[in-house]
């Protein structure tokens, strides 16, 4: 229960904390204990202040005026145990460090980092609500095709995101999926967040903290000390697999994973592994992994990692989604390969500590991701929480301030209106506005304003679909595209939640293709105070508004 969770001292808690701040505290690791909002409502009802979070006891939670549920009445006195470090036969409490940090079930006092736990909380949230632009200019390389986070930062121009890393670190549930359109920043985010968080020597520390140095999460000291260069780390791509038949896909998926073999052949060449792992790792490594344990490489690489660390491993997948677009005709063998796989190193996989999928679609629990357990998920049109931050909402796309910030960097702001016409539009749930990142960049690039992102990939999957309509349904799609393009209206759809690229070749359904339209980028949720979207990360059918976002699209 308390992987993860960032302990504050008892006198904090005694002396500094209000109602607020015990309801803050649980909501942020509300995932981690497995409690509802229905759990902790209760508490803030009573008004529980520091003290007398510090004095529940499981028989003051089953009764009145609580009445919680055994499980989260457990849960929580547990937690108030551990803050104060009482033991199992209830020893008196003891004096602790400001800061713990568990760690694979270990407890690791740091004295050295002096911030409480509510100030680094406070800190943290502040600093995300913020909206203050910091761009990196190492030359004038705009790069719109780049993804590569090195060489951004040693090369290039960098929109600085690594708010994204500690947003990630601390907030997000254990699985989570990000979605959004293609060209939004996604492999640049992950291949950063990589960088930070794969191991690392002490000496080798200090070169990886000055690739960051001129970069926000480097202003958090405690952050650094806790995460950089500290974890285990498992990253991996399936965009751009051979998709001519099922043979070719896995033959392409076989090479990936070899490669991710070899990055950490160091385990095999240091006699890490028992005999019968070490046959199996030499297999995958040269490719000749039989295809029945091929489905379990990474699921078996965590393993690997965690026991040669001594720690739990974090695993990133980019572009999750992307075989199950291309699959065709053998959707079904390709649907259960990756559920296999995602499954055997999300769910229940006790060497892994978090897992964050990215791509555009939401393939859902109900099929492609129905053997992972409470998978938090996050688009672009997310509301806020607690304390008014609509999780990584601007962390994927700039954001106008962001975008007005390159403009007088390069001595064009005075096209700003021009770029506000033919790129603005995207929306979140906090109202801000949101430009596709390729679009400026290649703006910057060339000095002419052009239809950059929608001509920079192919458009076969939604004209596929679309031709799979009769002339009415078509017909009907067209006029109310041409009804938002000319009058700026909204159209009212239900998102599906649980999106299938076989289901919606079988059986073409207006609700499906609008929300194939909206999370590729070609619609956005349209978030005007005049309409009521009832729009959640869960995952289940949400009521939106949509609009077409910019010229761009429109034409």
């Amino acid at each position: 229960m308390s992987d993860n969770i960032f302990f504050p001292s008892v006198e904090e808690i005694n002396n500094d904390w209000g109602p607020g701040e015990v309801i803050a505290f649980l909501e942020t690791h509300k995932k981690k204990l497995f409690l509802r909002d229905v759990d902790i409502k209760p508490i803030k009802d009573n008004w529980v202040a520091g003290l007398d979070f510090l004095l529940l006891t499981r028989d003051k939670l089953l009764v009145q005026p609580y009445n919680l549920l055994d499980g989260p009445a457990t849960r929580i006195v547990e937690l108030t145990k551990k803050i104060k470090g009482e033991e199992e036969d209830d020893e008196l409490p003891r004096k602790r460090p400001r800061l713990i940090r568990a760690l694979d079930g270990k407890q690791i006092f740091d004295d050295s980092i002096s911030m409480s736990w509510t100030d680094q909380e406070k800190e943290t949230r502040e600093t995300l609500l913020q909206d203050s632009p910091n761009v990196i200019f190492k030359n004038r390389s705009y790069s719109p095709g780049e993804s590569d986070f090195l060489n951004f930062i040693q090369s290039g121009v960098f929109v600085d995101k690594s708010l994204f890393i500690i947003e990630y670190m601390i907030y997000s549930e254990r699985a989570i999926l990000i979605t959004r359109p293609r060209r939004f920043g996604k492999s640049t985010n992950l291949s950063m967040l990589y960088t930070f968080l794969k191991p690392v020597s002490e000496k080798e520390k200090e070169q990886k903290l000055a690739l960051f140095k001129d970069l926000k999460v480097s202003k958090f000291d405690w952050f650094i000390k806790l995460n950089l260069g500290n974890w285990p780390v498992i990253y991996i791509s399936f965009k751009d697999l051979n998709y001519e038949s099922w043979e070719s896909m896995l033959s392409s998926i076989r090479k990936r994973i070899s490669d991710l073999y070899k990055e950490h052949r160091y385990i095999i060449d240091n006699k890490k592994l028992h005999e019968d792992d070490e046959s199996l790792f030499r297999k995958t490594l040269d490719g000749t992994i039989d295809n029945s344990y091929l489905m379990y490489a990474l699921s078996s690489m965590s393993r690997y990692l965690h026991e040669y660390f001594g720690r739990q491993i974090i695993i990133l997948i980019d572009e999750y989604d992307w075989s199950m677009e291309h699959a065709g005709s053998f959707y079904s063998k390709a649907n259960i390969f990756f559920k296999c796989m995602y499954s055997s190193i999300a769910k229940d996989n006790q060497h892994v500590s978090k897992v964050l999928f990215v791509g555009i679609l939401p393939l859902g629990q109900a099929s492609f991701l129905s053997g992972l357990n409470n998978v938090g998920h996050y688009p672009m049109h997310i509301l806020p929480g607690i304390h008014g931050r609509a999780h990584f909402s601007d962390m994927f796309g700039f954001t106008e301030k962001e975008v007005e910030f390159l403009l007088s960097k390069s001595n064009r702001k005075f096209e700003l209106d021009n770029l506000r016409t033919h790129y603005n539009g995207y929306r979140t749930s906090t109202n801000k506005r949101i430009y596709n990142p390729h679009s400026i960049m290649s703006f910057l690039q060339k000095g002419i304003v052009g239809n950059y992102w929608t001509n920079s990939g192919s458009t076969f999957t939604v004209k596929k679909y679309l031709k799979k309509w009769n002339q009415d349904q078509f017909q009907s799609l067209y006029y109310a595209f041409y009804s938002l393009q000319d009058n700026d209206n909204h159209v009212k759809v239900k998102l599906v939640p649980h999106f299938r690229y076989d289901v919606l070749e079988s059986e073409p359904e207006i609700n499906a293709i609008y929300t194939l339209l909206c999370y590729s980028g070609y619609l956005t949720v349209n978030f005007d105070d005049k309409f009521n979207n009832e729009v959640d990360k869960q995952w289940k059918p949400t009521e939106v508004e949509l609009i077409i976002p910019n010229r761009e699209v429109a034409e």
